[in-house]
């Protein structure tokens, strides 16, 4: 994509509203009565303290505690629904899977395959009003759902007012599989099929077709985007990501997701290894932000070594790389090692071709919240 899209884009972003078609989401779905206990032992958020219509992010973790992914939690009457990275959705469901054992619940993909849409931006609130969505959630991760069947979510995550619209997309096999997610989930108790029921709730006959609300949020002053650009939004925001920035030796420390954490709550898995490499200083590497410098033009690529330019020693590796518009240089993401994570440090990066360009560590993020602008 020509740099000067991406630039009216991310400009879109900042001072309109995007409109963004997110394909790389999945959505999962526990029921059962169980699935509070259950599910709280298994992540490393509090998910026992949100009430319906509220939401939160949390990890899922190995007995080791390495990520195995993020996960965006909604408290529903009877039900958790959870959004993750299509890239992570098998392993989650496996794990899941393997780990519901005596429990009163199941897991399954959502059987109404939902399409999301993402509008971000500080008119985002405008654009929805006019597309006909006059409630919308106020805090981030908390979500409504409109008449017709639509679930807004806010999330502002990436450093703008932003709302994902997830729309059911009900078919005949989806309906199969809900059927059977509820005999699962119901079979230690006869009691619980009518709390299921409302639980899994009826998707409504008047939900829009993806293609038609992208084009009625487009008409009401939308301007559709790639997600090139929202990356740009993420990396000036810090965030990593499932399967770019989170890999499968990562601890959430490492990659500075502490508001995902919670330190009161009780045991999940994975605990014993966050709270000692918490308490006891057991973490080795931490993300960084690095900025390139108003010359730089060329992105390096993921996985590049990083040196410190002291003396040459090798420190890291490069994870997400852009060209922030706002900032005017190329600025990355990657981890060091502790001990060398000081802002202002100089790294020598290795490119492609075997040279080097030099970097220095930045503060993340690289750009305030718009909220604090």
């Amino acid at each position: 994509m020509r740099a000067n899209a991406i630039e009216d884009e991310v400009r879109a972003l900042r001072e309109g509203a995007g409109v963004c078609r997110r394909e790389e989401r999945a959505v999962l779905r526990l029921l059962g009565a169980d699935r509070v206990r259950f599910l709280n032992g298994m992540v490393t958020n509090d998910v026992s303290t949100l009430t319906p219509g509220q939401g939160l992010v949390a990890i899922k973790t190995t007995q080791k505690g390495r990520i195995e992914g993020v996960l965006r939690v909604r408290a529903l009457e009877d039900a958790f629904e959870i959004d993750v990275e299509g890239s992570v959705k098998n392993r989650i469901l496996s794990s899941f899977d393997r780990l519901i054992i005596m429990d009163d619940c199941s897991i399954a993909e959502h059987p109404d395959a939902f399409a999301v849409i993402s509008v971000l931006g500080p008119r985002g609130d405008a654009v929805l009003e006019a597309a006909g969505y006059k409630h919308r959630p106020a805090s981030s991760y908390a979500f409504v759902q409109a008449p017709d069947g639509v679930v807004i979510v806010r999330d502002d995550s990436l450093g703008v007012v932003g709302y994902d619209l997830h729309i059911p997309q009900t078919t005949q096999a989806s309906q199969a599989s809900q059927a059977s997610q509820r005999t699962e989930a119901t079979q230690a108790t006869s009691s619980s099929e009518q709390t299921l029921e409302t639980a899994l709730g009826t998707v409504s006959r008047g939900a829009p077709k993806p293609d038609e609300l992208l084009a009625r949020v487009v008409a009401s002053g939308g301007h559709r985007v790639s997600t090139d650009a929202l990356n740009v939004l993420r990396v000036e925001a810090g965030r990593p990501r499932d399967g770019v920035d989170l890999e499968e030796d990562t601890l959430p420390m490492e990659a500075r997701l502490e508001d995902a954490i919670s330190m009161t709550k009780g045991c999940y898995v994975g605990q014993e290894v966050i709270a000692r490499a918490t308490n006891l200083g057991g973490i080795k590497h931490i993300l960084v932000g690095l900025r390139f410098g108003p010359a730089s033009k060329s992105i390096p690529e993921r996985g590049a070594i990083l040196r410190m330019a002291s003396d040459g020693r090798e420190t890291g590796h490069l994870t997400s790389a852009v060209f922030s518009f706002a900032l005017n240089e190329v600025i990355a993401l990657g981890y060091v090692r502790k001990a060398d994570d000081a802002p202002g440090t100089r790294l020598l990066v290795e490119t492609g071709d075997g040279s080097q360009v030099e970097a220095t560590l930045s503060p993340l993020p690289f750009l305030p919240p718009a909220s604090a602008l």
